[in-house]
């Protein structure tokens, strides 16, 4: 990849920001021998399996496989690209970075991506001086019935757009802006008739979109006339949004979620919510739940409870949620609004203390399912009932603590008067087996396979070769890199050998922080475990010997597979030279 800003430079951040140092800005560590562990920030956990090495500067997590440098934890836990975690970390430890080349690919995205944040930062002051100003009464007014204060406002940043052909356009003309870079913003749209901008919102009461560190990345736009057919309008994906990874105040709920997260459906629960304290709200953004979101969810909590509209609409969109949220880790839970509509309206009427009972009683994702699976059939009819406990039999086998499990069908078989021992028959025939590990694995070998046994000996002399000029001067003239078979491995020691000089072994961290490759959460894991050779010489010699030998092992059985009884005899003949 483009680095954008010179080796050395990056060199200067990397070293700058002890990886021990940064982690802990997001996980409790606790000292283990020579290394430091805690509760992955990656993956729901409970039992901590996320290393951290002071000595290496590396980390891993034995539960989700991620690992890598420093660089590759902020660009994680940030949702930053490479560049953007060179410019945290740079900011973090106060180096100052220069403009860049600005002819490189990735320095031209990353000074329009700058650009762009820039311009929508003036248009969240701009839509918010609308807001105070004259011309936002009627959206003032909106608001106050809405019960939102000067300080909620404020605290969100929220605006108003003015019902006004060109307000914003030409407001960002005049802060300096070229029409092409406002154009690509998606905050101004072309005329098809007539070929001039427009605003794409105009009369609205304006919800600014931050990302996880609180950038301004997207709008969401309220309607405050009934009659108006869209009650939201929101920014289409851009060069810094995308609404299927992104969910509404996140960056202010991480703070306060590590045990829970409420899911709600829109902005106004979301501000409602955190008006009232529940400061662990978040919602998503006119999209449907997706499996990044998730993810996301997953990061920064343990439990999520869904909160959608009480709607049959709602209803139907929590049924979605659960079965993206039950291939995570997380623990999910549903909590049913009534007498009201939404979280919103709920808190308006009967406030924060009835609302905190009805959130410590939300209910299990499994009890949620199987209440709406009762809805569908009559009791009193037999044929109705085998078919629900029919049904109720497959979502138990859904759950993997066995004592759960065994409440639930204690308490179906008292309400269906069908015995335990028939549910349980029924919960076999649906298949259960518990479930294996659902996170996705961060790396997979490619083009094709080696043995472990081979990758690690890659691996291991990889790390040595960069851990000793000897050792790399003489790795060097023993090999080249297509000697390693593992094609993820292969493409990293290729770089190694086309940049790094003959007189200074190549810097391993550096390696790994600027490569997206599939292997360095693997290629992490190996060197953080890796144990101290007394000869690193003869220990890489006696690497290249055996993976030879394995390397040749492979060539003669693929030809005796191919059949080929000349390539046979050849490859025998070459054996015995």
């Amino acid at each position: 990849m483009a680095s954008y800003y010179p080796d050395e430079l990056i060199n200067e951040v990397i070293s700058a920001n002890n990886l021990v140092d940064v982690v802990s800005g997001y996980v409790k560590l606790k000292k283990s021998g020579n290394r430091y562990m805690g509760l992955c920030p990656f993956h729901s956990e409970k039992t901590p399996s996320f290393h951290v090495s002071a000595d290496k500067q590396l980390y891993h997590c034995f539960g989700c496989n991620e690992g890598g440098s420093v660089v590759q934890f902020i660009m994680k836990t940030e949702n930053l690209d490479f560049v953007e975690a060179i410019k945290y970390l740079a900011s973090r430890v106060g180096i100052s970075l220069p403009e860049g080349n600005e002819k490189s690919s990735d320095g031209e995205y990353f000074q329009k991506k700058q650009k762009i944040l820039e311009m929508y930062v003036d248009t969240a002051r701009f839509y918010h001086g609308c807001l105070i100003g004259d011309i936002g009464k009627t959206a003032l007014s909106y608001l106050a019935q809405r019960q939102i204060d000067a300080q909620t406002i404020t605290r969100f940043g929220i605006g108003y757009s003015p019902d006004s052909y060109d307000a914003l356009f030409t407001h960002l003309k005049e802060k300096g802006y070229s029409d092409k870079l406002i154009m690509e913003s998606g905050l101004v749209r072309k005329s098809e008739k007539t070929g001039k901008p427009y605003d794409f919102f105009r009369d609205r009461v304006m919800i600014p979109i931050f990302d996880i560190r609180g950038n301004v990345i997207a709008f969401g736009g309220r309607t405050m006339v009934k009659s108006d057919g869209r009650k939201y309008m929101n920014s289409s994906d851009s060069i810094i949004f995308n609404k299927s990874k992104t969910l509404y105040a996140l960056n202010f709920a991480k703070k306060n979620c590590s045990e829970r997260i409420i899911m709600v459906e829109g902005y106004m629960d979301v501000i409602t919510l955190h008006k009232y304290g529940f400061t662990n709200a978040v919602a998503g953004l006119g999209t449907a739940f997706t499996k990044d979101h998730a993810n996301l969810l997953a990061r920064y909590t343990k439990e999520v409870v869904l909160c959608y509209d009480s709607d049959e609409a709602g209803r139907k969109a929590v049924m979605s949620a659960i079965e993206i949220l039950t291939t995570t880790q997380l623990k999910v839970k549903v909590m049913t609004i009534p007498d009201a509509k939404d979280a919103d309206e709920y808190l308006k009427l009967k406030g924060a203390v009835k609302f905190r009972k009805l959130l410590d009683n939300a209910q299990s994702h499994i009890l949620y399912k199987i209440s709406r699976l009762k809805e569908q059939y009559n009791m009193d009819n037999t044929e109705e009932k085998i078919t629900l406990v029919t049904n109720m039999a497959k979502i138990f086998s859904e759950v993997t603590n066995s004592i759960e499990r065994e409440a639930y069908v204690k308490e179906a078989s008292i309400e269906t008067g069908i015995s335990e021992d028939v549910i349980y028959a029924e919960i076999k025939k649906a298949g259960y087996s518990a479930p294996s590990a659902k996170i996705k694995p961060t790396y997979t070998q490619r083009v094709k396979s080696i043995s472990e046994g081979d990758f690690r000996t890659e691996g291991t002399l990889l790390s040595l070769m960069c851990s000793d000029i000897a050792i790399w001067r003489r790795v060097r003239n023993k090999i080249t890199a297509d000697f390693f078979e593992c094609p993820v491995l292969k493409e990293i020691v290729n770089n190694i050998f086309s940049f790094s000089p003959e007189d200074k072994p190549p810097d391993l961290i550096m390696i790994i922080s600027k490569s997206d490759n599939e292997a360095v959460s693997r290629l992490s894991s190996l060197i953080t475990n890796q144990q101290t050779v007394d000869d690193g010489i003869k220990a890489a010699e006696e690497m290249i010997e055996k993976l030879s030998k394995a390397k040749k092992a492979r060539q003669i059985s693929d030809i005796a597979n191919s059949g080929d009884p000349r390539a046979l005899a050849q490859m025998i003949k070459n054996l015995n030279k």
